[in-house]
């Protein structure tokens, strides 16, 4: 079952199947997700400033988070160096990289699958970080509802109107002025012969 990394909805590690202790602090989770987001592996100087700029002392801040990440993640990830370098397990699946690059199939199975990246966790303190963090979670939450939207349209297509209901309903929470998105659930609860639902 290897590593699991789960950053939609509530953040969450798990190594075979179990999931491990929270980190101390939340900016472990925030430089996780930065680390695995980023598009290039970024110098310790500018993970400093961007997290821990606050800090009496940012690069030791830094570096006593990159402990932390290391005991979250396990003896089979590789993170340092400088520029400061994630490798993870060849195995290990990261729901952020399964929503951008995998199928809707793939990209539907996701727990947290329309919930917000890094939900409940907030980092004041670095307005640069708080800007990254919040187009990252629109960036997400569109990513989300294109494959709840795909999966619903699925589901209609292969006649399966409660499943698509329940999709319908995922993707309408996202964003209630979303007309497509009522349009499919009443599509769905047509399918499924719930005209009072529709």
């Amino acid at each position: 079952m290897g590593l699991a990394i789960n950053l939609l909805g509530r953040p969450s590690v798990l190594r075979d199947g179990q999931e491990v202790a929270p980190p101390r602090g939340r900016k472990v989770w925030a430089l996780l997700a930065y680390l695995l987001l980023a598009g290039a592996p970024p110098g310790r100087s500018r993970l400093a400033g961007l997290l821990f700029g606050d800090a009496d002392d940012p690069l030791a801040a830094l570096r006593w988070n990159l402990v932390e990440l290391r005991r979250l993640l396990g003896p089979d990830t590789t993170v340092g160096g400088e520029p400061v370098r994630l490798e993870l397990p060849p195995d290990a699946t990261v729901d952020l990289r399964l929503l951008t690059s995998g199928t809707w199939v793939e990209a539907g199975q996701i727990p947290g699958l329309g919930r917000e990246l890094l939900e409940g966790v907030e980092i004041a303190g670095s307005s640069t970080f708080e800007t990254w963090l919040l187009a990252e979670r629109r960036r997400f939450t569109g990513l989300s509802a294109a494959v709840l939207r795909e999966a619903a349209t699925a589901r209609l297509a292969a006649g399966d109107g409660p499943t698509a209901i329940g999709l319908a309903t995922r993707l309408g929470a996202l964003d209630e002025y979303d007309e497509e998105a009522h349009a499919l659930l009443v599509r769905a609860y047509s399918a499924a012969g719930d005209t009072g639902g529709a």
